[in-house]
């Protein structure tokens, strides 16, 4: 979002932004209290208190696993590493923890998770320290931290897995606030045009105005 700002601010010259980084769980709460006026999560995320519309930025989830972990890479199955090496995993998305644990086990493959962590910049920083393979989105081969491993597609054999982010607010907000339904069109469309837009490893991005 942060690079698109110049274009938004334009659009929104009489508004003063508040951005935050938080967990979807800390998003999607300060929308249903009403003390945040959007939120960018996960499109599956979004429950019935709520309302979005679809980014359409879809991806999916790698298992990186540490070159130290597996000096042969091309031995280096799915199945095998998500069940004889230690992963690691955000905590804070049960929703994809469950659907990695029913669909691994359709498969017949344990998913041996020991390490739950608070974000996903902690997943990657325990990938970067060599112990743990970790389930991340697929962008974030881009990071440097993660040069050192290497990437298994997941949503690969588990298309279940991919997902879409989405611009959610509470409709109760906009009706107390007529001002903010303009304010969402505009930062919805910019979101939208932003086509080379990825998510960062923060786990949302949440705004508030004035």
């Amino acid at each position: 979002m942060l690079p698109h700002l110049p274009r938004l601010r334009t659009a929104t010259d009489r508004v003063v932004w508040h951005l935050h980084n938080a967990r979807y769980k800390a998003i999607l709460h300060g929308l249903i209290e009403e003390s945040l006026d959007f939120g960018v999560v996960c499109s599956d995320l979004v429950d019935g208190q709520l309302k979005s519309q679809t980014l359409g930025h879809s991806y999916g989830y790698a298992l990186f696993v540490p070159r130290v972990l597996c000096p042969d890479e091309s031995t280096l199955s799915l199945g095998h590493a998500l069940s004889a090496l230690p992963i690691a995993m955000q905590d804070d998305d049960a929703l994809l923890h469950d659907r990695l644990m029913k669909l691994a086990g359709a498969e017949r493959w344990k998913l041996n998770v020991q390490l739950s962590c608070d974000s996903l910049g902690h997943v990657v920083q325990a990938v970067a320290g060599g112990a743990y393979a970790g389930v991340l989105p697929e962008y974030m081969a881009r990071s440097p931290m993660l040069d050192e491993s290497i990437a298994i597609p997941v949503s690969g054999n588990f298309p279940a897995l991919r997902r879409t982010l989405a611009l959610a607010w509470n409709p109760q907000r906009l009706n107390n606030r007529p001002n903010l339904a303009k304010v969402r069109t505009v930062l919805f469309h910019h979101l939208e045009q932003a086509c080379g837009w990825t998510p960062s490893s923060s786990d949302g991005c949440a705004s508030s105005v004035i």
